[in-house]
């Protein structure tokens, strides 16, 4: 049933003050954050690709950190007829660590603001919540750094006139980029709360 005028006015204005709180505390605390992020996104780094030897670390540049990684080719990997990139060469990419907590504080304050909750559904919805949040930058933020790897690849084959194929994880980076980090978010934070009162819900119904 649709929120009233007077309800959603509510919502709204405590979602923006849940999410201005969580948005000062990441920003003051995204150093520690990062590096517990760290070993997630080097996880799905190797994950995704048998191609690289990553090696990842916070680096700060214009007054902001970034997730960066150093990967060493492990294989062969064609560009081009005629052009090879052989193991032992070493590409560099990286991610504004700023862009990579706004997802999790996109799923934390629509779990904390939601209405309707009761402090039992609330925080099952958190845990909940913070789950997502930590599979989503094990999957995504890996496929970001991959795919801009793949883009150097893609200048390299533009600069010898020729076409590269699109590889899988381009794609998905520009999906990202576009927004789709942020409608993950979402979807992760709307999953959490239906969690959380499914779950909260049967717990009180035992107790």
């Amino acid at each position: 049933m649709p929120m009233e005028t007077a309800a959603l006015v509510k919502f709204s204005t405590r979602l923006l003050l849940v999410w201005l709180a969580l948005s000062v505390s990441a920003f003051i605390f995204r150093q520690p954050l990062g590096e517990f992020l760290l070993p997630f996104v080097d996880f799905g780094m190797r994950e995704w690709s048998r191609d690289f030897a990553p090696g990842l670390a916070l680096a700060v540049k214009d007054g902001d950190y970034l997730i960066s990684v150093s990967a060493w080719v492990l294989r062969p990997i064609p560009v081009v007829a005629g052009y090879t990139v052989n193991p032992g060469a070493q590409m560099t990419a990286g991610t504004h660590l700023t862009h990579t907590l706004v997802p999790p504080v996109i799923t934390l304050s629509l779990v904390l603001a939601w209405p309707g909750t009761t402090w039992a559904q609330r925080g099952i919805a958190a845990i909940g919540g913070i789950v997502l949040s930590l599979l989503l930058v094990t999957v995504t933020v890996p496929l970001l750094l991959l795919g801009n790897l793949e883009m150097m690849f893609q200048n390299m084959a533009e600069q010898a006139g020729r076409v590269r194929p699109v590889p899988f994880s381009l794609d998905v980076m520009l999906f990202l980029e576009g927004g789709g980090r942020w409608l993950l978010a979402v979807l992760a934070g709307l999953l959490s709360v239906r969690a959380g009162q499914l779950l909260g819900g049967r717990w009180q119904v035992n107790s």
